[in-house]
C-alpha cells in the first residue's frame, strides 16, 4: 500500500474517529499562572481572529494563583483564533493570541519576561501525555541555536470553563527578540528571509509561496510579509532554494564551491538535524520545518518547531523506532505534498558532513545530551506540572487511550518513564552508529541453555537484527565469554516481535565465581523494540542473560534478535567520558534580556554551590548563590538593576569544574 493511501487512512482516523470525552473540573487555584479569556459571546473560528479579553494571574514563584485574583501579568484585549493544522481538530484546541489595544491595534507587551511582542500562542498538549515534549525540546533548541520559542506552563479558563494545562509561548516570526534578521533592500536582496516548508494541502490563500522544482515541496515565505514582499525578492529566494536543491542532487554535491556547502550554513543544519534525528521529530523536512537567511549569509536551518509527536509518540512512518536513521526515511511524493525530502539523506552521503555530524554528536553527548542532564531536565519540567496535570487529565481523559500513539500508558509516571527510556534506546543506537561505544558481544564466545535447530545462540550476538536465537519453555539463558575482563556500562536487548520479556542480566569476572545480579527486568509490562539498561562501570568477563517469561506474550518461546554488551563511550585518544558532569549550567532565559532573566543549573551531587555574575573586565557585579545545596535542578532570577547594557558572564562553581556562560543585557 502506498504512502498516500496510508496517509488517507490516518487522516480519516485522526479527524473523525478520535473524540475522547472531556469532563467538567471545579477549578479554583493553581501553582501555575492562570490565563482567563472571555470572548464576550463571540465564537472562536479558524480565522480571522475575534476580539476577546484576557487576564493573566501570576503572583510569582512559590505564590498561589486564584481565579478570582486580579490579573497582574496581563490585562486587556486580544485577538484569538484556532491554530494548527491537525491539532485544531482535537477536542483540546490550541490558539493564536494577538495582544491588542481596545481599538484592535497591535499592542506589544512583555509577558512572563519574554521580549515585547504582540504575537503569541497557547499550545495545547493533548496527544503528548507527558505535556512537556515541546517545552523540553525548545529548551534544548535555545542552547543549540540563536533562538528557540520561549515557553511558560499555564492553566487556561476559557469563557468560564477550565480547559487544562497549556503552554503560553512565542510564535516564530522576524523580530529583534525572536528571529533577528535584516530586511531585504533594493541594492542587496540576499536577506533577510524567514520561510517554512509545508505540504501543499496546508497552503493558505493569502500566503506567498514557491514550489521546489525537484522535490515538489512548497516553501512559504513568512517574511517579508505577503503584502510587502517584492517580485524580485521572491525571485531571489525561490531561485536560491532551487539552486540549493539542484546542487544537493548533482554528482558534484560535495564540491566546496559548487555543491551544497555554497548555499547552507552547515553548523546550523547539523545542530537542527541532530535535534530531529536524536529525538525522532516526525515532521522534519516534511512540514513545520523553518529556515532563515540573513543578509550576505547562507541559509540556516531552524528554528526548530513542533515536537509533540517526537520521542516515540506516534505509531506511523517509523517515527517510533529507535534503530533507524529517521531523516533517511524519505517518503514518496504524494498529491498532498506530505513527504520527507531527501536533503538530510543526501547530506549524510558526504563523508565530510558525516565526520562533522559525528564530532558534534560526540561533543553534545559530553554535556547537553548526556543522560544525566536530559533526565534532570525532564524531571524538572514534569515537576512544574505535578499538581496541574491531575486536573488536566481529569478534564481530558486520555491516559491509557491511544491517540495514534505507539503505546498508551495508564499513568503519567509511565509516560515519563517511556520518554526517558525511548531517549536511552535511540541514543544507544546513535552512539553505536557513530562508533562511540564498543559492542563486546560481537567478539564473544556464546553458549546457551538450549536452542531450536537452525536458530543457534550466535544469532543473538552477530549484529544482524533479522536473525534470532530461539528456545522453548521458560526459563532459558545465553552466556557470553567476552574473552577477558572488560568494563561494561550498558546492555541492549532486542526481543523477537517486541515482546516484553522478563529477564535478568548477571555478571562475573572469573569462571569459578558466582554470578552477581546486574539488571533485573522482571516487571516488564509493555512491548519494546529494544530494552536498554545502564549501570555504573562494571568489570566482567562472563555475562549471562536469563529470560523467565514475558509481560505481553502467552507462549513459551524465548526468541532474541540481538543482545549487546557495551563498554563506555569512546572519545579521541582513548579518552572515556563520564555519564554526565557533576554540574550543568544552562543558557539564561530570556537572552538577550531587558531587566531580569532566569538562570537554571543542575547539581548531580550535593555540595557547596557559588553562582556569580561578572562584567567583561572580570569584576563581580552580583552573587546569586553561595550556599550548600542538595542534588537537584534549580532556577535563580537575576535582576540587572542599574547595570549598563552589554555582555556579562555568569559562572557556576561547586562539585565539578567551573562552568561559565555569556548573557546579553539590552535595555
Amino acid at each position: 500500500m502506498s504512502d498516500k493511501y496510508l496517509y488517507t487512512i490516518f487522516f480519516f482516523l485522526l479527524f473523525f474517529m478520535q473524540r475522547l470525552p472531556a469532563q467538567v473540573v471545579n477549578f479554583e487555584s493553581s501553582d501555575l499562572p492562570i490565563v482567563i479569556i472571555d470572548t464576550e459571546g463571540r465564537e472562536i473560528v479558524d480565522e480571522p481572529k475575534i476580539m476577546a479579553r484576557m487576564g493573566i494571574i501570576n503572583n510569582g514563584p512559590g505564590q498561589r494563583n486564584h481565579v478570582d485574583d486580579p490579573p497582574n501579568e496581563y490585562e486587556g484585549y486580544i485577538g484569538i483564533e484556532y491554530r494548527g493544522k491537525s491539532s485544531r481538530n482535537w477536542p483540546k484546541k490550541p490558539y493564536n493570541i494577538e495582544t491588542r489595544t481596545d481599538s484592535g491595534e497591535n499592542r506589544n507587551v512583555s509577558v512572563f519576561g519574554m521580549p515585547k511582542e504582540n504575537d503569541w500562542m497557547l499550545y495545547a498538549p493533548y496527544v503528548d501525555k507527558t505535556l512537556i515534549r515541546n517545552v523540553f525540546m525548545y529548551h534544548l533548541g535555545s542552547v543549540l541555536a540563536p533562538y528557540a520559542p520561549r515557553t511558560q506552563f499555564v492553566e487556561l479558563v476559557l469563557n468560564g470553563e477550565y480547559m487544562g494545562v497549556f503552554v503560553y509561548m512565542e510564535k516564530i516570526k522576524k523580530d529583534k527578540g525572536r528571529v533577528d534578521i535584516s530586511k531585504p533592500k533594493e541594492d542587496n536582496l540576499t536577506g533577510g528571509y524567514l520561510l517554512e516548508m509545508i505540504p501543499n494541502r496546508y497552503l493558505e490563500d493569502d500566503e506567498v509561496h514557491f514550489k521546489l522544482e525537484q522535490s515538489g515541496k512548497e516553501i512559504v515565505v513568512k517574511y517579508p510579509k505577503p503584502k510587502k514582499i517584492k517580485p524580485e525578492e521572491l525571485e531571489y529566494i525561490s531561485t536560491y532554494f532551487n539552486d540549493l536543491e539542484h546542487a544537493l542532487n548533482s554528482p558534484s554535491f560535495t564540491d566546496e564551491t559548487t555543491g551544497y556547502a555554497h548555499y547552507i550554513d552547515v553548523p546550523s543544519f547539523i545542530n537542527q538535524m541532530l535535534l530531529s534525528e536524536a529525538f525522532n521529530q516526525l515532521d522534519a523536512f516534511c512540514q513545520s520545518t523553518w529556515f532563515y537567511k540573513d543578509k550576505d549569509e547562507k541559509l540556516h536551518l531552524g528554528p526548530g518547531w513542533d515536537y509533540n509527536r517526537s520521542m516515540g509518540n506516534a505509531e506511523y512512518y517509523n517515527s517510533w523506532r529507535t534503530d533507524v536513521w529517521l531523516l533517511k526515511e524519505v517518503y514518496d511524493p504524494n498529491p498532498d505534498g506530505w513527504h520527507r525530502i531527501n536533503w538530510p539523506e543526501r547530506l549524510m552521503e558526504d563523508p565530510a558532513f558525516m565526520d562533522a555530524y559525528g564530532a558534534r554528536w560526540q561533543e553534545l553527548r559530553k554535556g547537553l545530551f548526556s543522560f544525566g542532564h536530559l533526565s534532570s531536565l525532564i524531571d524538572s519540567f514534569a515537576a512544574e506540572v505535578e499538581e496541574s496535570r491531575v486536573r488536566n487529565f481529569e478534564r481530558w481523559d486520555v491516559l491509557g487511550k491511544s491517540i495514534n500513539n505507539k503505546y498508551a500508558f495508564d499513568t503519567y509516571e509511565e509516560e515519563i518513564a517511556y520518554m526517558k527510556d525511548w531517549i536511552l534506546q535511540k541514543f544507544t543506537w546513535l552512539d553505536e552508529q557513530f562508533g562511540m561505544i564498543r559492542n563486546h558481544a560481537l567478539s564473544a564466545t556464546v553458549t546457551a541453555s538450549e536452542y531450536e535447530d537452525g536458530r543457534p545462540p550466535g544469532n543473538a550476538v552477530d549484529g544482524d537484527h533479522d536473525s534470532h536465537w530461539s528456545s522453548q519453555t521458560f526459563p532459558q539463558w545465553i552466556e557470553l565469554d567476552l574473552g577477558g575482563v572488560r568494563e561494561i556500562t550498558r546492555t541492549a536487548l532486542f526481543p523477537y516481535k517486541e515482546r516484553a520479556y522478563h529477564y535478568v542480566v548477571e555478571v562475573k569476572k572469573n569462571a569459578a565465581d558466582d554470578y552477581t545480579l546486574l539488571v533485573d527486568r522482571g516487571d516488564n509490562r509493555y512491548p519494546r523494540l529494544q530494552f536498554v539498561d545502564t549501570f555504573p562501570r562494571t568489570e566482567a568477563r562472563y555475562v549471562r542473560l536469563t529470560v523467565t517469561g514475558a509481560g505481553n506474550y502467552d507462549g513459551n518461546w524465548c526468541s532474541i534478535n540481538e543482545f549487546k554488551v557495551f563498554g563506555d563511550l569512546v572519545l579521541a585518544a582513548n579518552e572515556t567520558m563520564s555519564w554526565g558532569d557533576p554540574m550543568v549550567l544552562d543558557q539564561n532565559f530570556p537572552n538577550p534580556f531587558g531587566m531580569s532573566t532566569t538562570i537554571r543549573y543542575t547539581l548531580r551531587e550535593a555540595g557547596h554551590a557559588v553562582l556569580k555574575v561578572y562584567n567583561l573586565n572580570g569584576v563581580e557585579v552580583a552573587c546569586l548563590i553561595n550556599e550548600d545545596k542538595p542534588a537537584g535542578t534549580y532556577e535563580v532570577r537575576f535582576n540587572a538593576g542599574d547595570l549598563p547594557e552589554g555582555m556579562y558572564l555568569y559562572k557556576l562553581e561547586g562539585t565539578g569544574r567551573p562552568v561559565v556562560k555569556r548573557m546579553l543585557l539590552i535595555k
